[in-house]
């Protein structure tokens, strides 16, 4: 015949549990690391005892649970005098939990407990997994913040910060300038990534008066990356590659920028510790598209095995020296697994990686660790990733800000008026070093070709059309010809104040 409890029992339990927890003889020594431990005295009514509501709902929630599950050590006479230690620790999209029961074993009561934790409505919590702790102590990761998709307008890229890069909830520091590796099979939303920052950083190179702002784009796929980047941004400050030579040509004048640069700054006064950023340089970007498929596309020939070795060992300087030059370096790939051609010494110096869409174990495993891959959720939305950068302990997830592609390509149009001008500048160049340069000639040519398509106006079109002649007439002769040079100036200045009182 079952037994009931009396009266005078419940009532001896129950002070006994209050005697346990007024004695807070909870668990065993506080682990190491940034635990924090809940007062399991804590309720809604009290939450003082807890660091906040969430701590003290909890509180009671798993103490509860304890009694229930019978969790808790008792003495002889079945009265309770201690309940094992729950701690936690908080991330920024996630928190960690973890119950120390001493030497008790309660089987997988304690991941019951988790469970019951997961699913109740009262705490929005879903479970993302477990690890273990360095201790050997089971914890449990909650899914702490519920990140969602954003939409990033013109106007919004415009307002970020000058000493900054925004991803949604990823922000990179430009004052630091960490190597990023960004990895995302096709279809996670890696280019659209690309894309915005490319948008962010032009927009910082065109607007600065700091000293010599760069953007130099591989493109080794023959995407519309470089289409896009001619689209908005001015080659005075920006550089494109797409073969593996001219990618490789144009690494070696990085790295020769970045050791020019190092050169300067050790001239100037109080440099020792201080970035480029620091001293009054404007900072650098280097962004390398499908670094695997480059490598890939390079055989076994003499030249093709040199090419590969020169792309290697410039990217291995930069990704090692380029941060205090305060040259931002993003290499961009489908998998960072072992046959994709990355260098153990070039993964181990990006300390940003990013990891976009879900991948297999060995991938995440190469960004993340070994022990990621178990405990990220998987990404539903196109954009959705992961980044982990060398001070953090675990993965935070983001998404890359959906923005309307073609609306920047508008917006970042130069105006007619600005054409003229960059065509001005490269012109009054050519007088003053009287010299015949092929580069600046088809600059200007390729301005004024813009201009003819953007000008309605009559006058002022007959003003570009014929300094878009001469243009065509010093690049056919093939030496420097002053006077055509100066009928560019000419022509160029007519449309200049023309454009002033017509459009």
């Amino acid at each position: 015949m079952k037994q009931t409890k009396t009266f005078s029992q419940y009532l001896g339990n129950f002070i006994s549990s209050k005697i346990a927890l007024a004695l807070k003889n909870q668990g065993t020594q506080k682990p190491n690391g940034n635990w924090h431990q809940v007062d399991l005295r804590g309720n809604g009514l009290m939450i003082k005892r807890c660091q906040n509501n969430l701590e003290a709902h909890l509180a009671c929630f798993v103490r509860q649970a304890l009694e229930t599950n019978n969790c808790i050590n008792t003495d002889a006479a079945g009265r309770i005098i201690s309940y094992p230690g729950l701690y936690i620790r908080y991330y920024r999209h996630y928190l960690d939990l973890r119950l120390d029961v001493g030497t008790a074993n309660y089987g997988s009561k304690v991941g019951d407990i988790m469970q019951l934790i997961a699913e109740s409505t009262e705490f929005n919590l879903p479970l993302l997994g477990q690890l273990t702790d360095p201790d050997g102590v089971t914890c449990y990761r909650f899914d702490f913040s519920q990140v969602k998709p954003t939409n990033m307008t013109v106007e919004q890229i415009a307002q970020v910060p000058d000493s900054e890069l925004e991803l949604g909830d990823l922000i990179i520091n430009l004052n630091h300038c960490e190597p990023i590796l960004l990895s995302g099979v096709s279809g996670t939303g890696k280019t659209s990534a690309l894309e915005l920052l490319i948008a962010q950083i032009v927009l910082k190179l065109r607007h600065t008066d700091k000293y010599t702002p760069m953007l130099y784009v591989a493109d080794p796929k023959f995407s519309d990356l470089k289409t896009y980047v001619d689209l908005i941004s001015s080659k005075e400050w920006t550089q494109t590659a797409q073969t593996p030579a001219e990618i490789a040509f144009m690494l070696e004048k990085v790295v020769k920028n970045m050791n020019d640069r190092y050169t300067a700054m050790q001239a100037l006064p109080n440099a020792i510790g201080k970035t480029a950023i620091d001293l009054g340089f404007a900072p650098q970007f280097l962004i390398i598209d499908e670094y695997s498929s480059l490598l890939a596309s390079l055989g076994n020939s003499k030249p093709d095995k040199a090419i590969k070795a020169q792309i290697e060992q410039s990217m291995t300087q930069l990704v090692q020296k380029a941060r205090q030059a305060s040259i931002l370096v993003i290499i961009s790939l489908q998998r960072a697994s072992v046959d994709s051609g990355l260098t153990s010494n070039i993964r181990a110096n990006c300390n940003l990686k990013i990891l976009l869409g879900n991948s297999d174990a060995t991938t995440t495993a190469m960004l993340f660790g070994s022990q990621a891959n178990n405990n990220l959720p998987q990404i539903n939305e196109i954009g959705g990733g992961y980044f982990l950068r060398g001070d953090m302990q675990q993965p935070e997830k983001f998404y890359v800000p959906y923005f309307n592609l073609e609306q920047v390509v508008k917006a970042y149009q130069p105006t007619p008026r600005e054409r003229i001008m960059t065509a001005g500048k490269l012109v009054d160049e050519l007088l003053e070093e009287q010299d015949f340069d092929s580069a600046k000639l088809t600059q200007i040519k390729d301005e004024l070709t813009k201009l003819t398509r953007l000008v309605k106006n009559k006058l002022v079109l007959a003003a570009v059309n014929e300094a878009l002649d001469a243009t065509n007439q010093a690049l056919t002769t093939g030496y420097y010809n002053e006077d055509l040079a100066l009928q560019i100036q000419y022509n160029l200045d007519r449309a200049g104040d023309r454009i002033v009182y017509y459009m």
